[in-house]
């Protein structure tokens, strides 16, 4: 079978690709140059040989992942035993002497030192298109080969599982090429299968393949994709958080990407996408931001950790590109975490950026509203406090109305306000 000018294309395609997907990789030294042949002696004319290797490369490419692919998940399938998981400590409590008589968990308290909480729930946050999965490739590079992050932060080795449902199997190998990992090393990969850890079935599936494996890390990139339910309902989210603390229960730490909010009120914790509970039950929370508008380095600081540490690391990252590859790298210097800002100091930035929206003046209702509806949890009476010290200062002034205390920067102000008004607020 052959093809005439006009369709050689699509039809040396299928060829190659049926060729290769029905062989195995060790015939097809004998098995290209045949197809070569059939190139030459078939085609009307035949292909250029640039554009015919072109063709064998893409396909002997795809042939290979997809046969990677199904051999994981046969593995995942073989583990899977929807009767067999169950957490057996779960109805066994312990007495007070036990607890205190517990050994200490020889993992440590972090995966990786400082950033990173063992068989914890971890969060990496930060704005779409920063870097996040870029950072997280290299964690689980670190993991896996039990090399200290950056150069930096020591890591207990252990094997990864990537539960990825953004990028695809095509840009994460090309990462991981450029990154120039070692393709021993234990890391298993489940890119864009649409498997949900609230449904029992899935979440068991997962749980023996990690019991099997013996995964040290689960990573889900991101959050939103791995389950099923409304991300602003606590309830929902309690069920996925508690799907996630079965992993903890296995022994395998877990590390989720999760967006930020388009309005930035608050501060880091504050600022994650859905309910609360989500940052409430973090073990750790790394938070990514630009080191500048427009910079090519980027911020990473430790907003929480339960682990008995102070919550004050910060570095930045670079992404440095060599003919070798790529490299995420810390900066010469690592800058200081400031101080974190009281819930009056941020109720301050969060009316700054009111002002900031266009509109020129706010009841105290409306703030009220508006940060209700963007879940900015800063507390009525901390708001109360900042628009005192914010029009003792002259930053902003107020005028009464009939729908009571009206508030304009003071850019804006109108010749009537009385900015003692404000005081009795």
């Amino acid at each position: 079978m052959g093809a005439e000018e006009g369709e050689r294309h699509s039809t040396s395609m299928s060829v190659i690709g049926k060729v290769l997907n029905n062989s195995n990789e060790h015939a097809w030294e004998v098995l290209i140059p045949l197809l070569n042949m059939w190139n030459q002696t078939m085609n009307k004319p035949p292909l250029e040989d640039k554009e015919f290797q072109s063709m064998i490369t893409y396909c002997s490419e795809k042939a290979l992942q997809k046969r990677a692919e199904n051999e994981f998940l046969a593995e995942v399938h073989q583990a899977e035993n929807i009767t067999e998981f169950k957490n057996d400590n779960s109805l066994t409590p312990l007495t007070l002497e036990q607890l205190i008589n517990l050994p200490e968990n020889p993992q440590g308290k972090f995966i990786v030192d400082k950033l990173i909480a063992t068989e914890g729930i971890n969060i990496l946050s930060g704005k779409p298109g920063l870097g996040k999965t870029w950072i997280l490739l290299c964690v689980a590079l670190a993991v896996a080969s039990g090399e200290a992050l950056f150069e930096t932060y020591d890591t207990k080795q252990g094997a990864v599982l990537i539960l990825e449902e953004e990028n695809g199997t095509q840009v994460l190998q090309e990462r991981m090429i450029l990154l120039g990992a070692d393709k021993d090393l234990p890391i298993y990969f489940l890119s864009k299968r649409g498997l949900k850890i609230d449904r029992e079935t899935d979440l068991v599936m997962l749980l023996n393949f990690v019991k099997e494996k013996n995964i040290a890390l689960v990573i889900l990139d991101p959050f939103l994709s791995i389950h099923s339910q409304e991300e602003n309902s606590s309830s929902g989210m309690q069920v996925v958080l508690g799907a996630l603390q079965k992993f903890n229960a296995v022994g395998a730490t877990v590390l989720f990407t999760q967006h930020t909010r388009k309005s930035n009120f608050g501060g880091a914790d504050d600022n994650i996408r859905g309910s609360s509970s989500i940052i409430g039950r973090a073990d750790s929370h790394l938070f990514v931001t630009e080191a500048a508008k427009g910079s090519k380095e980027l911020v990473v600081s430790r907003e929480k950790t339960r682990r008995g540490e102070h919550a004050d690391e910060a570095f930045t990252l670079s992404l440095v590109k060599t003919e070798e590859g790529v490299s995420l790298e810390l900066s010469d210097s690592i800058p200081q975490k400031t101080e974190k800002k009281n819930k009056v100091e941020q109720a301050k930035d969060a009316i700054r950026l009111l002002f900031l929206e266009g509109i020129d003046m706010y009841t105290f209702e409306e703030m009220l509203e508006v940060f209700k509806k963007e879940k900015v949890d800063i507390g009525e009476k901390n708001i109360r406090f900042a628009l005192r010290q914010m029009v003792q200062k002259e930053e902003i002034s107020a005028e009464r109305s009939s729908r009571g205390l009206r508030y304009f920067i003071v850019a804006n102000q109108p010749e009537s306000i009385n900015v003692p008004n404000l005081l009795n607020v």
